[in-house]
């Protein structure tokens, strides 16, 4: 496994996933750029999200 590969992965356990699993390892190397852009969009706005949520939660214990 390359950091090329860590990279397209979509986080740490799918990269660790793939080390034991050729079929993962394979889909890995053969993601494009376009899908990689993809699922880092949508994990920056879920994380984004879930950020607003825990603000709101916090300014209404207050």
């Amino acid at each position: 496994m390359t950091l090329k590969q860590l990279l397209k992965s979509k986080n740490l356990g799918e990269y660790f996933e793939a080390k034991n699993n050729a079929e993962k390892m394979n889909e890995i190397e053969n993601r494009g750029l376009k899908q990689v852009m993809k699922n880092s969009v949508r994990k920056t706005q879920l994380n984004s999200k879930i950020k607003q949520v825990i603000k709101k939660e916090k300014e209404a214990v207050r």
